[in-house]
């Protein structure tokens, strides 16, 4: 027997702007999003594609702040159910 395993793919970019200056944390408008995110993860099974972009000199601290988000998505997706097994996808950009 061959299983098909049909998902779609949600797509999250990220820029500095998203974060509080110098840190890992979202800045609060983008922290809320979070939930709303979730929301859209939720309604059927989904790939979460989590991209960097502008990580300019600091590859290093794009790299912290997305596994920060994808950290907090985790969190809240198991918190609310986690009706599946989530796969987050991350990719940082210069």
């Amino acid at each position: 027997h061959a299983v098909v395993s049909m998902s779609e793919t949600l797509r999250l970019d990220l820029k500095n702007e998203a974060f509080v200056r110098g840190g890992t944390e979202l800045a609060p408008a983008w922290a809320a999003g979070i939930s709303a995110l979730v929301d859209e993860l939720k309604k059927g099974e989904s790939v979460l594609r989590l991209r960097y972009l502008g990580a300019g000199k600091d590859v290093a601290l794009a790299k912290k702040r997305a596994a920060a988000v994808s950290k907090l998505v985790q969190q809240e997706w198991k918190r609310r159910g986690a009706d599946y097994r989530l796969e987050i996808e991350t990719t940082v950009l210069k």
